[in-house]
């Protein structure tokens, strides 16, 4: 799916990862506003990628460049639909509030150490600070697993916030462990970043800037087929389901 148009999704995977490598150097409020911008930017992602489903050939040649300069806009699309924009705006504040929490909790168990280059920390200080690592990165990833199947319902589906929540909630908890795997690779490129730049700042940037071209857009594919593949499941379960209750009826 990705290679349909690598193109495209890896220009939108460029925007994605500098937006993060961006934000992340702002103080304080930079981790929480890229909480909010998550949804965003994932909803961008399913939307692009539902359209590239529908291509059953690569892209041509000739139209490469084209996708590449049109892939900053696609990575907007969603504020070009009000109704869109006002669920993915209330998932965007959900997800802050979480990363905010996070922040709060990590700074708890490790305090200053948090910040420091693990050069200067003592082995006690450094095992601290993993496990607040470790805490924050599995938060995350349930975070990312709460809104795998919430956001294609809502931008793609068109179906209302609520609903679409419970349906995920469901959904998520059938596959969870799945959807876990795949939410690690996509966070990967950031992690293995953040390790680097402790020991050599623009190196860890960079690695994180390129990693995440490809892994994030890729990422996502796999979690659009995994949201096609359970919704499909679960309507055929309904069908048959129906069918059964019809034929009891009779």
């Amino acid at each position: 799916l990705f290679l349909r148009n690598p193109w495209q999704l890896g220009g939108m995977g460029f925007c994605g990862a500098t937006l993060a490598v961006a934000l992340v150097q702002v103080p304080l409020i930079g981790v929480p506003l890229l909480g909010f911008l998550v949804p965003a930017v994932a909803a961008a992602f399913y939307v692009a990628i539902e359209e590239i489903s529908k291509q059953k050939i690569k892209l041509p040649r000739a139209l490469r460049v084209s996708a590449i300069k049109q892939s900053p806009r696609e990575f907007l699309s969603v504020t070009r639909d009000e109704r869109r924009l006002m669920q993915v705006l209330a998932l965007g504040l959900y997800s802050m509030i979480v990363f905010v929490l996070v922040d709060i909790l990590a700074w708890f168990i490790a305090g200053p150490s948090l910040f420091s280059p693990l050069a200067n920390l003592t082995i006690t200080a450094l095992i601290i600070v993993s496990i607040a690592t470790l805490l924050r990165i599995t938060i995350y990833l349930v975070l990312g697993a709460s809104l795998v199947f919430t956001l294609p319902l809502v931008v793609i589906r068109n179906e209302g916030l609520v609903p679409a929540i419970a349906e995920s909630a469901r959904r998520t908890w059938d596959h969870g462990v799945a959807l876990l795997v795949i939410a690690g690779l996509s966070a990967v490129p950031f992690v293995l970043g953040a390790l680097i730049a402790f020991y050599a700042t623009w190196s860890g940037y960079l690695f994180a800037l390129l990693s995440g071209t490809f892994l994030l857009p890729i990422s996502l594919c796999s979690f659009y087929c995994g949201y096609r593949t359970v919704m499909a499941a679960s309507q055929s379960t309904q069908g048959m389901g129906g069918d059964m209750k019809r034929a009891n009826y009779v």
